[in-house]
């Protein structure tokens, strides 16, 4: 069995607050979960004692998801978009070593502005010892992979990375070419989950959908193996956003996601091997 850590992201269990989400992802072999600033806020801890129980679980928070208002032509913060300096806040209280940045609300800005933008959040965040993912959404200024990778390469920081959500990529129209040795380099974050041809010929229901890695049809082992060889280090996160999830306790809801990736790694690993 791969030694390949295990991110939880906390999407994937909404009805648990962030003790319970770390109490499940310990017991179901998890080594990291992440956080929003709003499942921050609304802890039944603070603070340092936050802290200390999520420690005491066993897990660790890796990311925080995510920083909304860094980058030109998002909308400016508010009470619920958070600035760099509040996210970086959570981050260290928390001891997470990466912040996520979404464009959403955002409107199309010329690639340049974004690496620009990017770039000087990466300094900011390299003096806070952190370091910085964009995930790209459509409907957003970074609608696809292939946008999301020219910001991150304008930019250039080594601190600057592109998140590889393969929901995202599939609603897009991504494939797997597109996700190669080359593109592998620039990526830093993963979030897996599934899903079916038939999702394609009805309307797009935000925060709903998304199945359980293997049981759909994306060719996600293919996508991430690259991904995988390029940073043997990078944990393998799993966002799944759907009823069947909701649906379950938190220890199976953890549980079966966790076997999901395991199974997911093993074939993508195997893809390696053979190559």
């Amino acid at each position: 069995m791969s030694d390949r850590a295990l991110e939880l992201c906390c999407m994937s269990m909404r009805r648990a607050n962030l003790v319970e989400l770390a109490d499940a992802a310990a017991g179901a072999g998890y080594r990291y979960i992440t956080t929003t600033t709003w499942l921050f806020e609304g802890a039944p801890l603070g603070g340092k004692d936050l802290r200390k129980r999520i420690d005491d679980a066993g897990v660790q928070v890796s990311m925080i998801d995510g920083l909304t208002s860094a980058l030109p032509g998002a909308p400016p913060p508010g009470p619920e978009r958070k600035s760099f300096e509040e996210c970086a806040e959570i981050a260290h209280l928390l001891g997470a070593g990466c912040l996520n940045l979404v464009h959403i609300g955002g409107v199309p800005t010329p690639i340049e502005e974004l690496g620009d933008a990017f770039a000087k959040v990466c300094e900011k965040a390299a003096g806070e010892g952190l370091n910085l993912v964009i995930e790209f959404l459509p409907g957003t200024g970074i609608p696809d992979l292939k946008t999301g990778l020219a910001v991150v390469r304008h930019a250039n920081q080594p601190n600057g990375k592109s998140l590889f959500d393969t929901w995202h990529h599939a609603r897009c129209g991504g494939t797997p070419p597109e996700v190669d040795a080359e593109a592998a380099k620039w990526i830093g974050a993963l979030q897996l989950s599934d899903r079916t041809p038939d999702q394609d010929l009805v309307p797009y229901v935000p925060m709903t959908g998304r199945k359980i890695p293997g049981r759909g049809a994306l060719p996600i082992a293919r996508w991430i193996a690259p991904i995988l060889a390029a940073h043997p280090a990078m944990p393998v996160g799993v966002e799944i956003l759907s009823d069947e999830m909701e649906a379950m306790d938190f220890g199976e809801a953890a549980g079966t996601a966790a076997d999901s990736l395991r199974s997911v790694i093993a074939e993508a690993e195997g893809l390696l091997a053979s190559s």
